[in-house]
């Protein structure tokens, strides 16, 4: 019997292959695009005309698609969904008859039983696995302890595990600050300083922060260079109908919004992200505290901008060193000696796709224990789909967050 296919179909990209390996096989854009066929004429010799594109394909032919976004933190569309799934495993020439499903970061058990209906009935999986993106991210990193951090497109989330287990849900913390809240930050300040004065897709707004925007590490000495010499900063991005866009500090200046959400929104109700990771730890037993401290991973699509873990590391230990609220000096002290924030072996594909979940999943399918966690068609067919509640990596969580 063969390994199963791992798919984890993210809101900006997906990524497809066999579990035991290092990386995926595939990743592409989790994009449909469906033909404007008042805007294409089929011409002699082309073949079959396509009623959709995904993934790569949406964004060549861009200007003759309506665009859409299956996935905003959990499928919004499963119709589109499906399509993704399917062209995933062509992708990887596999039928998806043994298949391993990353769900929602926080799924619910109706999402849950929604997954498992789609892949049963109409993927015709026999075999499924339901995988969690944050124990798989700290697997990768070969921890079993620690507190993750995901900072993903839609939210930002915040979970401590101990030797494997995610622990109590109260102690979970999840906020708006994101991948999207930062390019909407970005085009924001973009139209403030006359640089775009139009809107553009949000695909190729995204592909714009990733490919120029970093992270400071030192604010003071960044806007130091934004004043005395601009043109050091400057990158140009050329636009696809001909145009072309210049960022100066903008380019750093959206990332600040993670750590002073207040710049924006104008509300101190929305703790920067350090703040988060400081205050879920603090809320574990002091004796685990220590132990989380010198364990934080960073992770989803945010975690990858150039500078971020430093300056992630960088505000903890000064929040460590200043205020501290509700912590001994003494504590603090010995807290910020043991703060570290891992630094896992990375793949190629890390260097522009974040790949942690995956190989988390991958890493875990080669163990025994692996098989006991699947959920088979049979089992489906005695019990129904609530039967995928005994069989999953974190329990189910009743409140609804999608």
């Amino acid at each position: 019997m063969g390994p199963p296919v791992i798919l984890d179909i993210g809101t900006v990209n997906t990524r497809v292959g066999f579990g035991g390996r290092t990386a995926p096989e595939c990743i592409f854009p989790t994009l449909v695009g469906e033909v404007n066929k008042q805007m294409v004429t089929p011409m002699v010799g082309q073949g079959e005309a396509k009623d959709y594109y995904i993934g790569k394909e949406v964004l060549d032919k861009r200007s003759l698609l309506k665009v859409r976004y299956p996935v905003e933190g959990a499928p919004k569309n499963f119709e589109d969904y499906e399509k993704i799934a399917r062209h995933a495993l062509r992708e990887v020439g596999d039928s998806g008859k043994r298949l391993a499903i990353m769900e929602p970061t926080q799924s619910t058990k109706e999402m849950r039983e929604k997954l498992v209906e789609f892949a049963m009935e109409d993927l015709g999986c026999e075999e499924l696995w339901l995988m969690n993106s944050i124990p798989c991210s700290l697997f990768a990193a070969g921890r079993t302890t620690g507190v993750v951090l995901e900072c993903s497109e839609s939210a930002s989330y915040v979970v401590p595990m101990l030797e494997g287990h995610t622990l109590s849900r109260s102690k979970w913390y999840r906020s708006d600050l994101s991948g999207m809240s930062v390019t909407n930050y970005m085009l924001k300040l973009l139209k403030e300083n006359a640089r775009l004065n139009r809107d553009i897709p949000p695909h190729l707004a995204r592909l714009i922060k990733e490919k120029y925007t970093y992270t400071s590490t030192n604010v003071v000495d960044d806007d130091h260079v934004a004043s005395t010499s601009p043109e050091s900063l400057l990158r140009v991005y050329e636009l696809p109908d001909g145009g072309s866009l210049e960022m100066y500090d903008e380019r750093y200046r959206c990332l600040e919004y993670l750590f002073h959400p207040s710049i924006w929104t104008l509300s101190d109700k929305i703790p920067a992200v350090h703040k988060s990771v400081v205050k879920t730890i603090t809320s574990c037993d002091e004796r685990l505290q220590p132990k989380l401290f010198q364990n934080i991973l960073a992770c989803g699509g945010v975690s990858l901008s150039v500078g971020f873990k430093q300056r992630l590391q960088k505000e903890i230990s000064t929040w460590l060193n200043g205020s501290g609220e509700g912590i001994q000096c003494k504590t603090k002290l010995k807290l910020n000696s043991t703060l570290k924030i891992i630094e896992p072996t990375s793949t190629e594909a890390d260097q522009t796709v974040c790949t942690m979940a995956w190989r988390g999943a991958s890493t875990l399918s080669k163990f025994s224990a692996y098989e006991s966690m699947k959920i088979t068609a049979t089992d489906i067919k005695e019990n129904g789909p609530g039967i995928a509640h005994r069989y999953v990596m974190v329990p189910p969580d009743k409140k609804v967050y999608y």
